[in-house]
């Protein structure tokens, strides 16, 4: 009753704010009377207003709700046809109506979830109020299953080099926006490391490392490969491609027995040079005899690999073999010195001895040649 207590007073005529009301069909009753000297006070009259408002539209996530194989993204909130409608978010499954952990989205930057390292789920509870209508709200459930992006290639692999500049490619296969970083000291490379953009020119022995980089992946395994830069220095020869010991500078054969020569190749440090060990490799054979004197061939003149076939004994012949690829050129030799080969025997027997014991000759019938 306004008549008691102390309630509004309007002169003359106003406007009476009835509040932010957002409940649908809230009852407002405005009780009022008049009252002027020197006549008496009106009647109470009441209005009765039946407040209906109308529903906000739910809150939409842009990217949507769904599975994703990457660490995180990015999520834009909005209210369809309502811009200036003001939306609150938890990321803990509390409330936002009502918990003290939400968040005031603001327009223009997306809500970030992540980066993860693991399977997570994420659910983004929305609550959006405008005034004289029924807040909205709606729940975005994102399921995360980070991938690792695979490991960087190099092209061509580690390995041995032998000229004074070799050039490696990288790559990430299936990923061509992945970004590389890489090191060449033998450290492992992270997200500061040198930033990949054109082939490696490598000049002297190096570890090449690199991992593959991009939004939303894991990073990958370490790539290591391992590049040695190897000069051919020298020749050794052998008698076969698994003998460990080599030939000394001469070899000792028998006349009409062949001898195979192998010649391995050998780097600055000492290390046989498997490679060269072809029918195509650059090695080329010669051989050099006594003046006059045809002591012997060899089969085949080029190749890592060849067959001395001696001939005459008390007779010394050089063997030479030259290597010539990269640029680089040197020779060897060695000595063969040919023995006399296994005797021959020719047994001569008398007509009647033959039937008697033609395995035992007797020795006077006999003849060494």
């Amino acid at each position: 009753d306004p008549k008691i207590g102390t309630p509004q007073k309007i002169n003359g005529s106003g406007t009476i704010n009835i509040g932010n009301q957002t409940e649908d069909s809230t009852v407002i009753k405005i009780t009022a009377y008049s009252s002027q000297y020197p006549y008496e006070n009106s009647e109470n009259i009441t209005f009765e207003y039946v407040l209906i408002f109308p529903q906000l539209p739910a809150p939409v996530a842009s990217p949507s709700t769904g599975d994703y194989d990457t660490t995180g993204l990015g999520v834009s909130l909005s209210v369809p046809n309502h811009p200036d409608a003001q939306i609150f978010y938890t990321l803990d499954g509390t409330d936002p109506s009502t918990s003290g952990t939400k968040f005031i989205y603001n327009s223009g930057n997306p809500i970030i979830l992540g980066p993860y390292s693991q399977v997570t789920v994420v659910t983004i509870r929305t609550y959006a109020t405008k005034p004289y209508y029924k807040p909205g709200n709606a729940d975005f459930e994102y399921n995360f299953n980070p991938q690792k992006l695979p490991k960087p290639v190099a092209d061509p692999p580690g390995k041995r080099f032998h000229t004074d500049t070799l050039y490696v490619r990288l790559y990430v296969p299936d990923q061509p926006d992945a970004v590389i970083r890489y090191t060449l000291d033998g450290s492992t490379p992270n997200l500061n490391s040198d930033l990949y953009t054109s082939r490696i020119g490598l000049y002297k022995n190096t570890t090449i490392k690199a991992i593959a980089v991009k939004d939303g992946y894991l990073p990958g395994p370490v790539m290591t490969e391992v590049y040695i830069q190897s000069i051919p220095t020298s020749i050794k020869f052998y008698s076969d491609m698994n003998s460990t010991t080599p030939y000394s500078s001469t070899i000792s054969c028998n006349a009409g027995t062949p001898i195979p020569v192998i010649a391995k190749i050998f780097d600055q440090y000492d290390t046989c040079l498997t490679e060269f060990a072809t029918e195509n490799s650059p090695i080329s054979w010669e051989l050099q005899e006594m003046t006059g004197s045809e002591t012997g061939t060899i089969n085949g003149t080029t190749g890592y690999k060849t067959v001395f076939n001696p001939e005459k004994a008390y007779n010394t012949v050089k063997l030479i073999a030259t290597f010539n690829s990269y640029g680089y050129v040197f020779s060897k030799e060695i000595e063969l010195i040919i023995e006399p080969g296994e005797p021959y025997k020719l047994w001569l027997e008398a007509d009647w001895d033959r039937l008697v014991s033609p395995n035992e000759p007797n020795p006077i019938d006999s003849i060494k040649l």
